[in-house]
């Protein structure tokens, strides 16, 4: 590895850094869904549409072409250009005076977001070796964790006292001022002399070299099944608690905060030492045997959190939720840039992510809210919870899909590896 250790672990900080805002600035609107709600008078499908697939389309559309920019320039450009877009685009959300304005402004922070997860997932890559990817990525996944608590704990207290405009003006400040650290202070490392020798492959090209890793294919499919269960939650958790037990903003964002602080940032942590334990004992397949666990977990947590026969006992399953959540996301991530080629991680990595979030956040939050809106007439706020079987389901699925995936994956890997020897 060319590149220092303290290099590496500063890198991994700034990242992690960077994705705590990032996870911050696109969950505070989730916490602000029933002010802004009754303030523009909107249904639940249409705060679906606003939230999820107005984010994630542009995010989608824009992630595989900036992707592609990374992995053939400079990866700590565009991600600092993402973070300074998204960050200025949260601020401008408090200023909406329509949900109209405030849907584009969040379509821009999902503009922002594009440039997120390819460069920051290739220059992690690029700072570790194989063997210590896991732990490296859910450090960073850890870091999305800790973006969201304090989305919920500082925002819903900022909400409470000063509105949920404040919230959002609040939310978009500390990103301007990474971005200015970041283009002082961080590095690009390099790629390697082989992969830098190496002609830059056309994207489609690029596409359909990943096609042929099944490992990754798989991975995507079941990631996006799973994106339903961590979107459904993250965005309708906060309120399906207003509704169903009568907590208020502050209770809401105090008690998910306290959660994630409590429970996913520990998942998140301890998912990656974890898998990378049963790599090392037991083989390459539990890169993704151990994801497949954790999404069977996750599911029927969640149907124990909607069907709870006290608020006591929904927290603590919510609590559990967001642990298989975070406990998930590391060693998936480091087995996407395993099996991919060196010369595409970048692309990779937004593909996988951009999907997940295409299908659980955009079209999945939007179906959630659909559902709870068609069944309102006859089950009344209970809806909700009929609406949000829906990502129980998808986590079910994940866990099956990433089961049959586990086969493919030392193949793929050698493959990967012995395209750069």
């Amino acid at each position: 590895m060319s590149v220092a250790p303290r290099d590496a672990r500063y890198t991994l900080a700034l990242l992690t850094a960077v994705y705590a805002l990032g996870y911050a600035d696109r969950n505070i609107i989730n916490l602000l869904l029933d002010p802004i709600k009754h303030e523009y008078q909107l249904s639940d499908t249409i705060m679906g549409l606003i939230t999820g697939f107005g984010f994630t389309a542009f995010q989608t559309l824009l992630g595989i072409p900036l992707a592609r920019l990374a992995d053939t320039s400079r990866r700590v450009t565009v991600l600092i250009a993402g973070l300074l877009m998204w960050s200025v685009m949260t601020g401008l959300s408090g200023l909406a005076t329509s949900a109209i304005l405030l849907a584009i402004a969040r379509m821009g922070v999902g503009v922002g977001e594009a440039c997120l997860t390819g460069p920051a997932h290739a220059l992690l890559s690029s700072n570790f070796e194989k063997a210590e990817r896991p732990r490296a990525f859910s450090i960073m996944g850890a870091g999305g964790e800790i973006g969201v608590i304090l989305a919920f704990l500082v925002g819903g207290w900022v909400s409470h006292v000063w509105g949920w405009r404040a919230a959002f003006f609040v939310a978009g400040l500390p990103g301007i001022v990474l971005a200015v650290v970041m283009h002082l202070t961080l590095k690009e490392p390099p790629r390697g002399e082989t992969v830098e020798r190496q002609p830059v492959l056309p994207i489609g090209a690029a596409l359909a070299e990943l096609a042929q890793r099944p490992s990754f294919v798989i991975a995507v499919l079941a990631s996006m099944a799973m994106g339903l269960n961590i979107f459904g939650i993250q965005v309708w958790s906060p309120s399906y608690l207003r509704r169903i037990y009568a907590l208020d903003t502050a209770s809401v964002g105090t008690t998910i905060a306290l959660l994630r602080a409590g429970l996913s940032v520990t998942g998140a942590v301890a998912g990656g030492s974890i898998a990378t334990w049963c790599v090392r004992r037991y083989g390459q397949r539990w890169f993704m045997l151990f994801p497949a666990c954790i999404c069977g977990v996750s599911g029927l947590a969640l149907l124990a959190f909607l069907f709870a026969p006290s608020l006591a006992v929904a927290i603590v399953c919510l609590g559990l939720v967001n642990m298989t959540i975070g406990a998930q996301l590391g060693p998936v991530f480091s087995l996407v840039q395993t099996v991919s080629p060196i010369r595409s991680r970048a692309l990779a990595a937004a593909l996988f992510v951009s999907l997940t979030q295409l299908f659980g956040m955009g079209l999945g939050a939007l179906a959630i809210g659909a559902t709870s809106d068609a069944l309102h007439a006859n089950h009344g706020e209970a809806a909700l919870r009929y609406a949000l079987l829906i990502p129980a389901a998808g986590a079910l699925l994940a866990c099956l899909l990433y089961a049959f995936g586990a086969r493919h994956v030392a193949h793929d890997i050698e493959r990967a590896e012995n395209a750069v020897s």
